[in-house]
């Protein structure tokens, strides 16, 4: 039951044991050759916001990753011969702790990859440096559009909110035949907010800190 309520971040770990070695990386890591990292210690640094605002979120990756750690021992997940760990950072939904733990990570020597963080907005912020360093990073819930346009080592293991949702809302339409305006005030006001609520009665946060407006529904 646990498993299957952390797809993605289990899905995110078997695309970077497969870029590590134990199968086909895309072709933006600069990487082809197979299973290179057999019999080595790979450790890849995670950042997610296992506290703070956002950790509705950030605990339920970090759970992921201990999932992911014990699948591969027992041989569930192939990582290509590699002794792999996760080193998981707590950035406390902090946007300048995911900067110095991206800035660690990436400068470290010792990290190949990483995995996080758990907001767009922290991305926007992070993602820049990898970039410059030429460094792979995999965005876990990051769904804000861009986020995979910040550079060629830049990817994510969640749809974007432009593929997403709108599929989404025609097909609850089609099977339950919501009215469209009721069912989007319905699919907004019920999101989890992991970032406080402005004091304006009006404006709320999206789950990645964007604000959006109520839109009273009229019966």
């Amino acid at each position: 039951m646990i498993r299957s309520l952390l797809p993605y971040e289990e899905n995110a770990v078997v695309l970077a044991c497969d870029g590590l070695g134990g199968g086909r990386c895309p072709p933006r890591c600069g990487r082809t050759d197979q299973r290179t990292a057999a019999g080595k210690t790979v450790k890849v640094g995670v950042i997610a916001d296992v506290t703070g605002s956002a950790a509705v979120y950030g605990t339920m990756q970090k759970n992921a990753y201990d999932l992911a750690t014990e699948d591969i021992k027992t041989g569930i997940i192939d990582a290509g011969g590699a002794n792999l760990s996760f080193d998981v950072q707590d950035a406390a939904s902090d946007g300048a702790q995911v900067v110095n733990l991206m800035q660690k990570f990436t400068t470290d020597g010792s990290t190949p990859l990483v995995m996080g963080p758990t907001l767009s907005g922290e991305a926007f912020k992070a993602f820049p440096i990898a970039k410059a360093a030429n460094f792979p990073v995999m965005g876990t819930s990051t769904t804000a559009e861009g986020v995979t346009d910040i550079g060629p080592t830049v990817f994510r293991d969640s749809l974007a909110e432009s593929q997403a949702i709108p599929p989404t809302v025609a097909k609850v339409q089609a099977k339950w035949h919501a009215k469209h305006s009721r069912l989007s005030t319905v699919m907004t006001t019920r999101l989890p907010r992991p970032t406080a609520t402005s004091s304006r009665k009006s404006s709320k946060r999206t789950r990645d800190g964007r604000r959006y407006r109520d839109v009273p529904h009229r019966r």
